[in-house]
């Protein structure tokens, strides 16, 4: 009996010491099995930030059609440079709706990463206006030189853009139509207007926060009297009252759509008069 138990357990060990060997080698080969995992590790600054494959989409039409323009260069820099900016920005606000959406959000901790990343999405902001100053070193007769390579492309098409008004709460009915059709119909691929259709119904940075407030009075049964308070001594009194009074944002946005109703009907005279 006991020279079978003994030659049961060396084919076993046998077995368990080739399997060891075997993820050992599949490691070494970089298809690590989850036992022995081994970290990638970045090989070079270009490897790790993929430059090959960001530098490498400054493609110039200009050149590409044979009529080079120094200035698209820039031009095409600007806006992937925007669009990177919107990844991040998109990266860190869903991130802070997840974290206002779940039951811990209400603790100090989680309160202090939703600041911290608001905070860095509105420095984002400010860099990407100050791109434009940038943007400004173009002459206008420098842009014309390679306008005409950009066919029907434009910074409206931009996903990213469209993600990010969904992420904060633009509505809907807030929307101009562009050529009478709804703003998704003018981006390129299906599967873009598809995206902007689906982030138009999830949970968005206004929906959270509202909810969020509304629970308050469970933890802090005098959050509102010193919200009010901190309300009547903001210098920007109007733009709180429109967070806390309902109607009173409903009235603004009509106000704002009839100025820009009357401007448009005034600058259309006066194309005619000139």
């Amino acid at each position: 009996m006991k020279p079978l138990i003994n030659k049961f357990r060396s084919e076993h060990i046998a077995i368990a010491e080739q399997g060891m060997d075997g993820a050992s080698q599949t490691t070494a080969g970089g298809n690590a099995s989850v036992g022995t995992l081994e970290h990638e590790k970045a090989k070079s600054y270009e490897n790790y930030l993929q430059l090959n494959k960001v530098l490498d989409g400054v493609r110039r039409l200009s050149v590409v059609n044979g009529d080079p323009a120094h200035d698209e260069h820039l031009f095409i820099v600007i806006h992937q440079a925007f669009e990177l900016w919107f990844k991040q920005m998109l990266f860190d606000m869903e991130s802070v709706i997840e974290i206002f959406d779940s039951s811990p959000a209400r603790e100090e901790k989680q309160m202090l990463i939703i600041t911290q990343r608001l905070e860095r999405v509105v420095l984002i902001w400010k860099l990407l206006i100050d791109q434009f100053f940038i943007l400004e070193t173009m002459p206008p007769l420098n842009f014309l030189e390679f306008r005409h390579h950009l066919g029907s492309a434009s910074g409206f098409q931009s996903l990213q853009f469209r993600l990010l008004e969904n992420k904060f709460g633009i509505r809907e009915e807030d929307r101009i139509k562009y050529d009478t059709k709804p703003y998704y119909d003018k981006l390129d691929l299906e599967s873009s207007r598809i995206a902007v259709r689906k982030s138009a119904m999830e949970k968005t940075l206004f929906s959270v926060v509202q909810t969020w407030l509304e629970g308050m009075d469970e933890i802090d049964s005098e959050f509102w009297q010193r919200y009010v308070k901190a309300v009547e001594n903001s210098t920007d009194k109007a733009s709180f009252q429109c967070v806390v009074d309902k109607s009173m944002y409903e009235s603004k946005i009509d106000i704002l759509k009839l100025r820009k109703n009357i401007t448009f009907k005034f600058k259309a005279s006066n194309l005619y008069t000139i």
